[in-house]
C-alpha cells in the first residue's frame, strides 16, 4: 500500500486513478489497487459455474466404485486435483467439443494416457473457396478426433499475443477443417493449432502453430 504526503494546498485526496482507488483512512491519505468483484458477472463465468453445479449433482448420482475410479484416476495427473474435478474436466471437455459420438462419461479412464498430438499438420488459404484448410497428416484413428483452434490478426505482427478461439470437432479421419474467411479483408493472418480429443475426454498437446495470409 503506498502513502501520499500532499502538499499544504492539498488536504485529502479521493476518488480513482487507471482504475486504482484513492482513500483517506483516520487522516491519513492512501492509494491502493482497485476492488474486483469476486463474482464477476460475466456470462461465461455463470455459465461454467451452473455446469459446475450441474455436474456436481451428477456426481453425486455416481456409484461408489465410480467415484473411486476417478479418484485414482487424478493421482496419476501432473497437477495435483481432485476425483471430482477430474470427472468434471474431462466431461467439460466432451461437452465443449460439440461432436455427436463424444458423450458424457461416468466411468474414468484406466488411467491418464493423454492421445499422440497431431503431425503434419498444414494450413493454406484457397482464394477460389475463400477458406483456410487445416490438414494433418496423422491421427487417423475412428476413436480419435481433431479440434482446431484459430487466431485472427489484420496484418503480420509478432507483438500481438494470439487470443485463440475454437473452431470445430471432427473425427480424426476426416480433413480438412476449413475456416471461413469471407469475413475477412486481404492480408489477414490466420494462425491455427490443433490437439486430439478421446472419447473420454483426455487432449493430447497442441500441434505447431501454422499460419497462412488471405490473399
Amino acid at each position: 500500500m503506498a502513502i501520499l504526503t500532499p502538499s499544504a494546498l492539498v488536504e485529502s485526496i479521493t476518488g480513482r486513478i487507471s482504475g486504482d482507488v484513492l482513500e483517506t483512512w483516520r487522516g491519513i491519505n492512501y492509494i491502493r489497487n482497485g476492488p474486483f468483484p469476486r463474482q464477476a458477472r460475466v456470462k461465461l463465468q455463470q455459465s461454467l459455474r451452473g455446469l459446475v453445479n450441474t455436474y456436481a449433482g451428477k456426481w453425486n448420482g455416481l456409484t461408489s466404485g465410480q467415484k473411486a475410479g476417478w479418484n485414482y484416476y487424478a493421482t496419476g495427473l501432473p497437477a495435483e486435483q481432485s476425483g471430482f474435478n477430474s470427472y468434471v474436466a474431462n466431461n467439460l471437455k466432451l461437452l465443449y467439443a460439440a461432436y455427436s459420438t463424444l458423450v458424457e462419461q461416468s466411468t474414468a479412464p484406466a488411467w491418464p494416457s493423454a492421445p499422440n498430438a497431431p503431425v503434419g499438420f498444414a494450413l493454406a488459404y484457397h482464394a477460389g473457396s475463400d477458406v483456410w484448410n487445416a490438414s494433418w497428416t496423422t491421427p487417423s484413428d475412428p476413436i480419435l478426433y481433431v479440434q482446431c483452434f484459430r487466431s485472427v490478426q489484420t496484418g503480420r505482427n509478432e507483438g500481438v499475443f494470439p487470443t485463440w478461439t475454437f473452431v470445430e470437432t471432427t473425427s480424426s479421419l476426416f480433413s480438412p477443417i476449413a475456416v471461413d474467411a469471407s469475413p475477412f479483408p486481404a492480408g489477414t493472418v490466420l494462425r491455427a493449432r490443433i490437439r486430439t480429443i478421446d472419447e473420454q475426454g483426455e487432449v493430447s498437446s497442441f500441434s505447431t502453430i501454422e499460419e497462412a495470409t488471405k490473399s
